[in-house]
């Protein structure tokens, strides 16, 4: 790419052997050496994904093969099984070492190959290969949870503007528990019911979050006290120049969603903590292009699903924190203020 540093790179490979075996061949001397070695399997490489090496000098060289289909071969002829989880790690001048030998059934692996200039298709051509020895690792496993609420319906379906007035009622009674009555200035319910009939990403937003706010709760857990939804739907150009030359310009959009999701109450919820490290959806998550309503609230509900669960943990950790620092918290989290609604399908 203009302007960077030149980097080595991948190019097309093709490895051969002068002496071949049949693949059947390399299995029985496979189960030959797991006898002789006194292990009692090995494991059967049959496709991979790909992989990635390092060959820096500011880090150690090493790689990682990232396997699609492996099996246990067993020393006393048991059935192969198949193995999930695993990655083959190395360095690559000792597992080079390890080839004992080669099949005679040559295969292509088209992929890429990435580096600091950029991405470039590639192919290996290579031969079934036997090795003594080889290193391999569990591959990391998310823990996550599956989602807690079913996938949202249709946003399309017949629901009567009456319903979606009583979920706006429902949930501003929600956020407003144990506040002293107030005094509010609404548009008239008619107004707000024809509002929300016309604007079918404001039908999206509302439906999805009174869904949220009603029945997302994970048994022994604190209920979302808040949630807000915030949509970006933004355009920009940009362009850079030199010495009286554009080098390079380009137009972007981005359509991003902001979900704020509390848990706890307004004196203490899981806001305004750095203590722990808790992974979870950004700021501000991408959704797509267009505003389908469908795809709309997939991915609401899957961010809002994110959130809560990120919020259980934070509150936990700023909970436990707390406990030992009493004297840090003296201030509200989050400020009572009095609702206010607008609700446009303007612009």
């Amino acid at each position: 790419m203009l302007g960077l540093a030149p980097t080595a790179r991948m190019g097309n490979t093709q490895l051969e052997a002068s002496r071949t075996l049949s693949f059947q061949a390399l299995r029985d001397s496979l189960k030959s050496l797991l006898k002789k070695s006194g292990k009692p399997y090995g494991l059967l490489l049959h496709d991979i994904s790909g992989g990635f090496t390092y060959t820096g000098r500011d880090l150690p060289q090493s790689f990682r093969v990232e396997p699609l289909y492996v099996s246990q071969i067993f020393a006393d002829g048991s059935p192969d099984r198949v193995v999930r989880g695993v990655d083959a790690v190395g360095t690559p001048l000792v597992s080079l070492r390890q080839i004992l030998a080669a099949g005679n059934d040559p295969a292509v692996f088209n992929g890429y190959c990435g580096a600091e200039s950029g991405w470039i298709p590639v192919s290996a051509i290579a031969p079934s290969l036997l090795l003594e020895s080889m290193e391999f690792e569990s591959r990391a496993k998310d823990q996550n949870l599956p989602p807690i609420l079913p996938p949202p319906e249709s946003v399309n379906s017949n629901l009567s503007n009456k319903e979606l007035q009583k979920s706006a009622e429902k949930l501003l009674q929600k956020s407003q528990k144990n506040n002293p009555p107030i005094k509010q200035s609404l548009a008239s319910q008619n107004e707000i019911s024809k509002k929300l009939d016309q604007d079918t990403v404001m039908r999206t937003l509302t439906k999805e979050l009174g869904r949220s706010m009603t029945k997302l709760h994970l048994p022994g857990n604190p209920s979302p006290y808040f949630l807000s939804y915030l949509l970006w739907d933004m355009k920009s150009y940009h362009m850079q120049a030199s010495l009286g030359s554009i080098e390079f310009s380009g137009y972007d959009r981005d359509h991003l969603a902001q979900v704020d999701l509390r848990v706890g109450d307004y004196r203490q919820d899981n806001s305004n903590f750095q203590g722990g490290l808790v992974f979870g959806p950004h700021l501000r998550s991408p959704l797509p292009q267009e505003n389908d309503t469908t795809l709309l609230a997939q991915s609401l509900w899957a961010i809002t699903d994110a959130k809560y669960k990120v919020a259980l943990e934070e509150i936990a950790q700023k909970k436990a924190f707390l406990t030992n620092h009493h004297d840090l918290d003296t201030l509200p989290d989050f400020s009572k203020q009095k609702a206010m609604q607008n609700i446009s399908g303007d612009g």
